[in-house]
């Protein structure tokens, strides 16, 4: 292939999965340089998400890479969910590989949380940035985000502690530093119910009121620019306590969330046609019944943590545990019309540990230096 062109060249290799791309960087200089060229990198990524949707899962306290896929028509086709992959962060200082508490995606960046440090990794590019913690992670909320003032994206890490007497700090990739904010904490009734979801480098929580009386749903945002807490935002219904309210990704530029209220088996999913740090809109996407289906669906969904939808097909993959047996993990695949399928992940020893899953894109966004 030397003699090749090199569009031919760019062509070929861009066929391959991204799993596979560190021995294409292995194979020589000239292979390592072109994939890192904004060309190559920029077809290379469309092709993959082309041919499938990525997703992140935790499970047995490891990271897998699932590529999921639809064949076939509306309603006439067939869905294919696959490992393609284990998720493993060497470091040359740990005797065993790093168990990981939860795992968060933004910006194609990974930001893996373990008891005593954070990674951020871009598994694409190869990158990895080592973060030390001064206690324990175990009991904090994350979020990860970038400020908007100027063309290069400024990544930050925003700990939420829940122990700590400093609620709230912020690590910047370019200083390689930690601070405190001196921002107003969240009102003493509000509690976070999830973990963060990153969207065009701002965070969104689901959170609760806590007074018995009202316990409300609403979701938050965390504005990366301004380094601040945002106002309430609305959901398109009331939901309270023992709902199930659970937010994804849908693209790039918009959320969706997933509700079914409590002793009702209508399951409903909204998509934002509008949304930024102070305002947001609402459209519907699916309504479905779930009676016909499954028959414990209130232990199913309590049990998510993420879930995704196709557009194309209308239809969502939601991850949870099997309605009769928690030690196994199963990916439910609900669409229009009657469309049902259960497709088993496999076995999770670990039955207290909810299931993070992310939707996951390829970035050529870089890790800022210096590496730890």
């Amino acid at each position: 292939m030397s003699d090749l062109p090199k569009e031919l060249v760019e062509e070929i290799l861009s066929k391959i999965p991204v799993t596979c791309m560190r021995s294409v960087r292995l194979t020589c200089k000239k292979w390592n340089a072109l994939s890192k060229t904004r060309s190559f990198v920029e077809k290379h990524i469309g092709e993959e998400t082309s041919r499938k949707s990525s997703v992140i899962m935790t499970m047995n306290q490891k990271v897998y890479l699932l590529g999921v896929s639809f064949s076939g028509t509306h309603n006439k086709f067939d869905t294919s969910i696959k490992h393609k992959g284990t998720l493993i962060i060497r470091n040359n200082n740990m005797d065993s590989e790093p168990l990981v508490l939860k795992v968060f995606h933004g910006d194609g960046l990974l930001l893996f949380v373990m008891v005593k440090r954070v990674v951020v990794w871009n598994p694409y590019l190869g990158q990895v940035k080592w973060i030390q913690a001064r206690d324990s992670y175990y009991q904090d909320d994350f979020a990860m985000g970038y400020a908007k003032k100027d063309k290069s994206h400024s990544h930050k890490i925003l700990r939420i502690s829940n122990v700590n007497s400093i609620p709230y700090e912020i690590y910047d990739f370019k200083s390689d530093s930690w601070k405190v904010l001196g921002i107003t904490p969240l009102e003493e009734d509000v509690f976070l119910c999830y973990e963060a979801l990153s969207l065009k480098g701002n965070s969104y929580w689901v959170a609760r009121e806590k007074i018995e009386t009202r316990n409300k749903k609403f979701f938050i945002c965390f504005d990366f620019t301004e380094e601040r807490l945002g106002s309430r935002l609305s959901f398109p219904f009331d939901s309270y306590f023992e709902d199930i309210v659970i937010l994804s990704n849908f693209g790039e530029e918009q959320i969706a969330v997933l509700f079914k209220k409590w002793g009702k088996f209508e399951m409903k999913i909204w998509v934002t046609s509008k949304i930024n740090p102070t305002t947001v809109s609402w459209s519907k996407f699916l309504e479905v019944d779930m009676r016909p289906f499954i028959t414990g669906c209130n232990h199913v969904f309590t049990q998510s943590r993420g879930f995704f939808i196709d557009e194309e097909k209308k239809v969502v993959v939601v991850f949870g545990r099997h309605e009769f047996d928690d030690t196994r993990k199963i990916a439910y695949i609900i669409g229009e019309d009657g469309y049902f399928r259960k497709v088993d992940l496999g076995e999770d020893t670990n039955i207290f540990s909810h299931q993070h899953v992310r939707s996951y894109v390829p970035s050529s966004v870089h890790i800022n230096h210096p590496f730890c």
